[in-house]
């Protein structure tokens, strides 16, 4: 039961600290929208990176959640879920709903974390990256980014990137709007990272309300 939801504390956390990175990088405007430069590729590259990252831990909340389907039915769990209002009771038992594979398709929750799911899938699928390659830089696309497989071989890893790579995985992302509802694949994503928090925290700090008040109780022999 620790175990458990000091993992899904840490979960928490790295998805905000990733939601937080990837807005950072939004934030910072190109050199120029059409230049081809170091620094265009770089943020470019770690923004799609950023969002597969986010994808990632997704993935390892729904597996956690599998992994500890029988720990979930404990009588303390219950009675966590028993305190909660009745929304975050919901999305609760809808998250380890879908981490068992009993899938509702309607709500809001359940559409992010399929669109997710689809994503990891692919995370390093080598043929879904092909298509993404092929995509963007054999369909005879106009843009200067497409022209040719940029990469930079600088003198540290700092200065050394793989753009190309970057390119076929951004690509593979956009072929997945029409899992998104024609949004954008990446905004979908770094969305869910914010629905599934909002699925979490309530459920934690009501677990560590009761173990405090269970605590305070041993402490004055009551």
């Amino acid at each position: 039961m620790d175990q458990l939801f000091l993992a899904l504390a840490l979960v928490f956390n790295d998805l905000k600290g990733m939601s937080w990175f990837h807005l950072q990088l939004a934030q910072r405007p190109a050199e120029d929208a059409e230049a081809i430069s170091g620094y265009n590729g770089q943020r470019t590259g770690m923004l799609i990176q950023s969002i597969r990252m986010i994808a990632g831990i997704i993935h390892e909340l729904l597996e956690l959640l599998r992994k500890f389907e029988d720990t979930l039915k404990d009588s303390e769990v219950r009675r966590v879920l028993g305190t909660v209002d009745v929304v975050a009771r919901k999305q609760w038992r809808e998250l380890v709903a879908l981490a068992n594979g009993k899938e509702g398709k309607s709500s809001e929750l359940a559409k992010a974390l399929m669109r997710v799911r689809h994503v990891t899938f692919h995370y390093y699928n080598p043929a879904a990256l092909a298509v993404g390659y092929e995509d963007h830089f054999l369909s005879g696309r106009a843009d200067p980014a497409s022209a040719a497989a940029y990469f930079s071989d600088g003198e540290t890893m700092e200065r050394t990137r793989f753009y190309y790579a970057d390119a076929a995985a951004h690509r593979m992302l956009e072929g997945m709007g029409g899992l998104s509802g024609g949004r954008d694949p990446a905004k979908a994503v770094a969305e869910t990272a914010r629905i599934v928090n909002e699925a979490i925290k309530p459920i934690l700090i009501e677990f560590i309300r009761q173990r405090r008040k269970a605590a305070r109780g041993k402490g004055t022999g009551t």
